[in-house]
């Protein structure tokens, strides 16, 4: 058997797991570089999400706030309509008695009969006010609670990805490190079954050195 056949099969050995080792490295950050992406595209994919749910809501509430108001003012003129009739009807039964319209107790029943009517059309435009600031109130406030927790997804995903970017370049840093010791590691592998074997299987550049060392 030669002297170079053990070295250059444990040199082969060496570069394999060389080979391997950084493939396998190289695997791990690609890994972590498309789990990264991956969180980052994540995080806005929900975030856009979430602000067409918020739109949609907002859109939805605007629309019942209006419903809510043309109700309201619906109301309030049908009530004025009636206490024009009931008005009407006040003057035509008073003017029909002899009584003079605008005088004394006909009159006053009149004036008491437009109030009524202004009260109650007041009543109900402000309570159609009030349901439509409400639901007002309420979709805000859904509203903030959703961009906040939209706001928190999004920066848990991104500190996420921060976190494999990291690992992604701790990996790149490591590849070179980790090569660097097996490389060493096999040659000191090499160097040491010269040593172990007979001085007539050495390769000439650990014989020669065996005796450079054996002169002194």
């Amino acid at each position: 058997m030669g002297a170079w056949v053990v070295p250059a099969i444990q040199a082969t050995g060496v570069i394999l797991s060389l080979w391997a080792q950084d493939k396998a490295n190289r695997q791990r950050q690609s890994q972590y570089n498309a789990q990264a992406a991956e969180y980052r595209r994540y995080a806005e994919a929900q975030y856009k999400i979430t602000q067409k749910k918020m739109g949609m809501i907002r859109t939805q509430s605007l629309k019942k706030q209006d419903e809510i108001q043309a109700l309201g003012q619906i109301r309030a003129h049908q009530i004025k309509i009636q206490g024009q009739r009931a008005t009407a009807s006040i003057s035509a039964a008073t003017g029909s008695s002899g009584a003079v319209v605008g005088y004394g107790t006909p009159g006053q029943l009149e004036f008491q009969q437009m109030l009524l009517s202004t009260k109650a059309q007041n009543n109900v435009m402000n309570q159609a006010n009030l349901t439509a600031h409400n639901l007002k109130a309420k979709t805000d406030r859904q509203i903030d609670i959703m961009q906040d927790s939209a706001d928190l997804a999004r920066s848990s995903m991104y500190a996420k990805a921060s976190w494999a970017d990291s690992a992604a370049a701790a990996t790149e840093a490591s590849r070179l490190i980790s090569g660097a010791g097996t490389l060493l590691t096999g040659m000191g592998t090499i160097a040491q079954t010269q040593y172990m074997m007979p001085e007539n299987q050495r390769i000439s550049y650990f014989r020669t050195q065996e005796n450079a060392i054996g002169q002194y």
